[in-house]
């Protein structure tokens, strides 16, 4: 969801003429590929431990733990209600390089649904694959962090007296 917020961030911003110097995306498809069929947000508890074991076995440990899973599965429950009622409609080409940051074994973002952010930028468009599933972040943190910060250094202008 937050892939969605940030791109929705960055048109709005783009629009109001303070257009951001780029654009991350993680573990998510681009508008076109939205599901619109979706509605995890009404299945049963287990239903939705279902799913995130689906984008990850290491999410046993909510089953394994119902103390845990009572916490965290309304809250999980309100995140899929949110993306899953969002609807992306007339999205405008922004002017700020995208990197994608997508896991290479992610059930939900397979690389050509990555590779199609570009056509929602007319800068650059890079994706970055990198081992792991949906939750690859945790996983990959360090390599994470590196490919963000590489690519704001890139992005640098440097100044010049004169």
């Amino acid at each position: 969801m937050g892939g969605a917020i940030a791109h929705e961030l960055a048109v709005q911003l783009e629009a109001q003429g303070m257009p951001p110097r780029h654009l991350f995306i993680s573990g998510r498809q681009p508008p076109r590929y939205h599901p619109r069929d979706s509605a995890v947000h009404r299945s049963s508890n287990s239903d939705i431990l279902a799913e995130l074991r689906r984008l990850n076995p290491r999410n046993n440990a909510l089953v394994e733990s119902p103390e845990l899973a009572a916490l965290l599965v309304p809250i999980i429950r309100s995140d899929y209600r949110l993306i899953e009622n969002y609807r992306p409609y007339n999205t405008p080409v922004i002017g700020c390089p995208i990197d994608v940051l997508a896991g290479r074994d992610d059930p939900d973002l397979p690389a050509d649904q990555a590779c199609a952010w570009a056509d929602y930028t007319s800068a650059s468009c890079q994706v970055h694959i990198f081992p792991g599933d949906h939750f690859f972040i945790n996983q990959q943190r360090d390599a994470v962090v590196d490919t963000v910060q590489q690519a704001f250094l890139s992005s640098l202008t440097p100044c010049t007296k004169g």
